[in-house]
């Protein structure tokens, strides 16, 4: 559908886009792709999230077992692509994402 010339930011359920939605199901390879494609990484969903915030949240909410990793791997990827990192994600997600979270920041 990319290839297609299809909107890579078309909006979705709760006003997400494409990319909010492929980072809050974990999943990593599309989410790289459309990261790769030119998503808009700051783009608000219909509660103010980032794909970020989203990816975080979806740690704490959705709590699906054994997929930390996966969405670490997410929010590395968003942030490496210039995603910004707010200060009220730190405390946001659980406890991996918020280790990770405050490790990666401590780098920059």
């Amino acid at each position: 559908m990319l290839d297609l010339r299809f909107d890579v930011n078309q909006r979705g359920e709760w006003g997400g886009s494409v990319l909010h939605q492929a980072a809050w199901h974990g999943h990593v390879e599309l989410t790289d792709l459309l990261i790769s494609r030119g998503a808009d990484l700051e783009m608000l969903n219909n509660y103010q999230g980032t794909v970020l915030g989203a990816t975080v949240f979806a740690t704490e909410y959705l709590r699906i077992p054994d997929s930390d990793m996966r969405y670490v791997a997410i929010a590395e990827s968003l942030l490496e692509a210039g995603a910004k990192l707010l200060p009220h994600m730190l405390t946001a997600g659980n406890e991996t994402m918020s280790e990770f979270l405050k490790t990666y920041n401590s780098k920059s």
